[in-house]
């Protein structure tokens, strides 16, 4: 149609070659809606959420147990530019994807937002997942509280030094099979990610969200380079009183050390935090401030 458009598919089937959520600038602020137990959407090739040079504000809501499957690739903010889309899985919700997926990967594309949480499920059917370029910022892939992304082959978070894109992890699991990499962006949060990771660049890891503190939980090993910033908070005045980095593999450390105080309260002589725990710890961190 020409203008935006809103499709709520509430316990209904459609079978679909495929779906594209603003294919012009016209259509800006187009939703589309999958809700309900028996709410099913079945693509035979690809989902594009924005797909025009100056498409924003479109999304795709799958939740309250409705499902959405696409046998081809997942695409976001892939136009430059492309503002402000999102991809909402929640309570329960659930996408199947069997391509390369990717959010914001283009020059000039900013703002791009996939979310995972209250028990969704995003399947990426052994796929890669790309978040970000070096051109844009603040694409996020955000995997919330009771969130999953699993089935992935490799998550890549492309950044520049000055426009940053970002992992979020809110309480949810990542599952990767064969890895994490970040070069010059932000992973940050807490929760689970299943598999290895590697900072190969300037890339930072900081736990917790905002001013609390938070555990984050690597199955694997986790690489940190000598680029690297990695980011604790030590909070007393919170339950668990600081964050805390969980690694079962092993945990090559190097880069840069920055442990941040609440502010409020002064350290006192005596008082101990545990801030990492590892099978295997190897190197050291070259700086700390």
């Amino acid at each position: 149609r020409n203008g935006p458009a809103m499709v709520n598919l509430t316990n209904g089937f459609v079978a679909a070659g495929n779906l594209v959520i603003a294919n012009g600038t016209s259509a800006n602020g187009s939703k589309v809606v999958v809700s309900g137990a028996n709410s099913f959407w079945s693509n035979s090739t690809t989902i594009a959420v924005g797909n025009a040079i100056g498409s924003a504000g479109n999304s795709l809501v799958i939740s309250n147990s409705g499902s959405m499957l696409a046998l081809s690739t997942f695409s976001m903010g892939s136009q430059s530019p492309a503002n402000f889309n999102s991809l909402l899985l929640d309570t329960s919700g659930a996408l199947f994807t069997r391509g390369a997926a990717i959010i914001g990967t283009t020059a000039n594309s900013s703002n791009n937002t996939a979310t995972i949480q209250g028990g969704a499920l995003w399947d990426l059917g052994a796929k890669a997942l790309t978040v970000g370029n070096t051109g844009g910022s603040s694409n996020l892939l955000i995997v919330g509280n009771n969130g999953t992304v699993s089935n992935v082959t490799v998550v890549t978070i492309n950044s520049s030094s000055t426009l940053v894109n970002s992992l979020v992890m809110s309480g949810g699991v990542l599952n990767v099979s064969v890895g994490l990499t970040n070069s010059s962006s932000t992973v940050k949060g807490n929760g689970t990610i299943i598999g290895s990771a590697g900072f190969t660049g300037t890339g930072t890891l900081s736990l917790g969200i905002g001013t609390s503190v938070g555990t984050l939980t690597f199955s694997n090993n986790l690489s940190l380079v000598s680029g690297s910033t990695t980011v604790i908070k030590l909070d007393s005045s919170q339950t668990g009183s600081n964050d805390f980095l969980n690694v079962s593999g092993v945990l090559s450390n190097a880069g840069t050390l920055t442990v941040i105080t609440n502010g409020t309260a002064s350290l006192a002589a005596g008082d101990v935090y545990k801030i990492f725990a590892a099978g295997t710890l190897v190197g050291g961190f070259t700086s700390s401030n």
